[in-house]
């Protein structure tokens, strides 16, 4: 790539912009040629991901792309976590030279993101690693090996992550994390504390800190530690959904729609900001208007619980007892506890003439 300066192209196209054309004009305009590695790089740590994969591919289409800019967009692809995008790029990495010892991580993280697990793991298993990949692959082996449910397995990999380097703080948070999903906070803290005092400001270990302060009941703290978690990362999608849970706990219903409202600028059709939406709906008692942003998730009322209840309650809400039912009983055999759900349930089973004594309380 030539070297060219970054702000007086973005001026350029600040110029066309204001001079009026369509957007397919303005692009023919831009000289895409003249960005080089630093430039996407400066877009890409500003978190403009779009921009910058708008100039890989326009520099593929004329053939001056080379394994570096192909890199960058698998790492693009991988932090927007679209496993098979970061595939394809990682394809065309290796057909601009890039060797296997270059885009073995990065590939074992895309076939992951994709559930392609024991593929990830072989690629793994059978390369040899020096130095900071050897550090990387253990990290994700225990990715892979909590993503299968092996959490024993997956500490043993965070810990000789941990033990390979132990002044890096990933090998301490990928454990925080771990403990966190498993609801030992207590332990989840005591590596949380660790990689923090290891790193000055990081959007995961903020989030893990202000995840693991909500469920221990020290709100203010969680409120604190996640904001700051979307104020260093602005696409940090899991510290805005712990921020929009917590308000909603709280009844802080326009702080919860602020967190949404940017939840959406970023990605229009999440299904969790929808989920989320719903859930509001239903609070502010309107359950027609739930129910219609529920349908659009799509599978995600079976597959997520919280969202099955919600649907549960809303389908009750509205009358459709047989609609309800399942979604009850999945919420239920999850939280057998939760009266509410169960009083619905119930009420839906008499009404469908169905022997409801076993639900009683």
């Amino acid at each position: 790539m030539k070297s060219f300066s970054l702000p007086l192209l973005l001026s350029a196209a600040g110029l066309l912009a204001a001079c009026g054309g369509s957007d397919s004009e303005e692009k023919e305009k831009i000289d895409y040629a003249a960005f080089d590695d630093a430039d996407v790089k400066k877009l890409v740590d500003g978190g403009d991901y779009e921009k910058a994969l708008e100039i890989i591919k326009a520099q593929d289409e004329m053939e001056i792309s080379d394994k570096a800019d192909f890199m960058t967009a698998t790492e693009i692809y991988l932090s927007l976590m679209d496993g098979v995008a970061a595939e394809v790029a990682i394809e065309k990495a290796r057909d601009a030279g890039a060797s296997e010892a270059d885009v073995s991580i990065s590939l074992g993280r895309a076939l992951m993101l994709q559930g392609k697990f024991d593929e990830a793991e072989n690629i793994l298993k059978n390369t040899e690693f020096e130095g900071e990949d050897k550090f990387q692959a253990f990290l994700l082996r225990g990715d892979i090996s909590e993503q299968k449910g092996k959490s024993e397995e997956a500490v043993e990999f965070y810990e000789a992550a941990a033990k390979e380097r132990p002044e890096d703080f990933r090998g301490h948070l990928g454990l925080a994390l771990l403990y966190l999903n498993n609801g030992q906070l207590d332990i989840a803290k005591g590596y949380a504390d660790t990689a923090a005092s290891l790193i000055e400001a990081d959007p995961i270990v903020s989030y893990v800190e202000g995840a693991i302060a909500r469920y221990q009941g020290r709100t203010e703290e969680a409120k604190a530690h996640l904001l700051k978690a979307t104020e260093l990362h602005k696409r940090n999608m899991l510290a805005y959904f712990e921020l929009i849970g917590l308000y909603i706990e709280g009844g802080e219903m326009d702080a919860a729609q602020k967190q949404l409202d940017a939840v959406y600028a970023i990605a229009p059709n999440s299904p969790m900001a929808q989920y989320y939406s719903a859930l509001m709906l239903a609070i502010e008692g309107k359950p027609k208007e739930a129910e219609y942003l529920l349908l659009r998730t799509g599978d995600f009322t079976r597959t997520f619980p919280p969202a099955a209840r919600t649907y549960g309650h809303v389908a009750f809400e509205l009358g459709k007892y047989s609609t309800a039912q399942p979604y009850l009983e999945r919420s239920l055999q999850r939280a057998p506890a939760d009266r509410p759900t169960r009083l619905m349930l119930v009420e839906c089973l008499t009404r469908r003439g169905q022997p409801a004594r076993r639900f009683y309380i």
